[in-house]
């Protein structure tokens, strides 16, 4: 009869249920391990390391939620598109941000304590609220605080 399936198809149908069941478990998990991960890196790291491995993530997560990864971050366009994006940011602490990342990256002289912790301020107050403006399939894919 028409009516009647196959134990084939049954069988395919429990199947695609048991996936899509286990898919949002596997996702966790995933999601889990990447914040380990990266935060295990974060305490291992030396303070320009730490620096260069906040600086980075935040490029990932500023891009998952719109602002291009080409624009330089010492540019206007970048000022342009990351203030569309984090508007709690004013342009005083974003020129604090780019002047910690340019000692960082091109002083002899170690960052200072209070430069490592106005990174980490200003790391957490940027990612939280562009985090908030990731699209909720590509949250999977970035770590946020």
């Amino acid at each position: 009869k028409a009516s009647e399936a196959s134990p084939g198809v049954v069988l395919k149908i429990l199947l695609a249920i048991l996936v899509a069941a286990a898919l949002p478990f596997a996702a966790i998990g995933i999601r889990r391990r990447r914040r380990k991960s990266w935060y295990g890196m974060v305490e291992q790291a030396g303070t320009r390391e730490e620096i260069f491995l906040r600086y980075r993530n935040l490029r990932k997560v500023l891009s998952a939620a719109g602002c291009s990864g080409r624009l330089r971050i010492d540019g206007n366009g970048f000022w342009d598109a990351f203030n569309r994006i984090c508007t709690q940011i004013t342009r005083e602490e974003y020129e604090t941000l780019c002047r910690i990342l340019e000692k960082n990256s091109f002083s002899d002289r170690e960052p200072a304590g209070e430069e490592l912790a106005e990174m980490r301020r200003l790391y957490e107050r940027i990612v939280r609220e562009a985090y908030g403006k990731v699209p909720v399939y590509r949250k999977l894919f970035v770590v946020a605080v």
